[in-house]
């Protein structure tokens, strides 16, 4: 059965990262923003960005182990601090034979159990104007399958990653499957970002009706197969239902932070109930 929201408000913080290929480094970054989240802004969940353990390494299904250590510390962490944690994405293998993983989110409680996963449905297989060019992500993935809704504190997340954002319809579903909270982390190009990164968000808050928390990789990252750096745009931000921007950032890795505010969601929901007009 479901649980109902009764809560008026949560404390949330989205970390943003110009994470590199040293999987010990990011790690320590993450953490160092992970108690800044609890001590500083109290937060009760936490989100981090697409690929924040490790950008642009050639074979990441190498990495397994490292990652799985990091996944048990962070459970630790969360434990420790009763917080949630979102791991925004990690390459977890497909088999134990394969050689591509899926980009996974997990999802941990404030009890430090891992409760549920989601794996990046749509890749980025496309030609974009900036130094890289070509962006083939299926090379080194697989797609999932499913969007995914989990219980979180007191509230329901609807997870996606990064190119989700630019299909209406898995947050469609998500709204449809109870999510007042729709999780986005991203590691969002410089070119594809500064056209369209706070328009989709946005829209994507409004047609739901839902908060969208967004962190987004910032700044520089190498690349194995690219004689230039992949540049990411930051501005990670946290949109309310009504399309208001709460928090953002600009272009350095750090802290955004927002309560949200359960009663104007309902409200909201209540004088426009948009699920119940729909058609189609």
């Amino acid at each position: 059965m479901p649980i109902i929201n009764t809560a008026s408000s949560m404390k949330v913080a989205l970390v943003q990262m110009q994470s590199q290929q040293d999987i010990e480094v990011n790690f320590r970054e993450a953490c160092r923003f992970l108690e800044e989240s609890v001590n500083v802004h109290q937060a009760e969940l936490i989100i981090f960005p697409e690929n924040f353990l490790c950008m642009g390494a050639k074979h990441y299904w190498q990495y397994s182990a490292q990652f799985e250590a990091c996944i048990r510390d962070f459970c630790a962490q969360a434990k420790r601090f009763s917080v949630a944690l979102l791991l925004g994405s990690i390459p977890i293998p497909v088999s134990d034979a394969s050689r591509k993983c899926f980009s996974r989110s997990i999802l941990i409680n404030r009890a430090g159990e891992r409760i549920g996963h989601y794996d990046k449905v749509h890749l980025f297989d496309v030609q974009v104007t900036d130094e890289q060019g070509s962006y083939r992500e299926s090379d080194a993935f697989e797609a999932g399958q499913e969007p995914c809704v989990y219980p979180v504190n007191d509230t329901h997340l609807g997870m996606s990653i990064c190119y989700d954002l630019r299909f209406p319809g898995i947050y469609q579903r998500l709204r449809e499957e109870g999510a007042e909270l729709l999780a986005v982390p991203s590691a969002f190009t410089f070119k594809t970002g500064s056209a369209h990164w706070e328009t989709l968000l946005k829209a994507r808050a409004i047609e739901t009706q839902c908060f969208v928390l967004a962190p987004n990789q910032c700044g520089s990252h190498p690349h194995h197969s690219a004689g230039l750096p992949r540049k990411t745009w930051g501005h990670s931000m946290i949109v309310d239902p009504w399309g208001e921007i709460l928090c953002a950032l600009d272009d350095q890795p750090g802290v955004c932070a927002a309560t949200l505010d359960f009663d104007a969601m309902r409200s909201i929901r209540q004088s426009m109930p948009v699920m119940q007009h729909k058609r189609f």
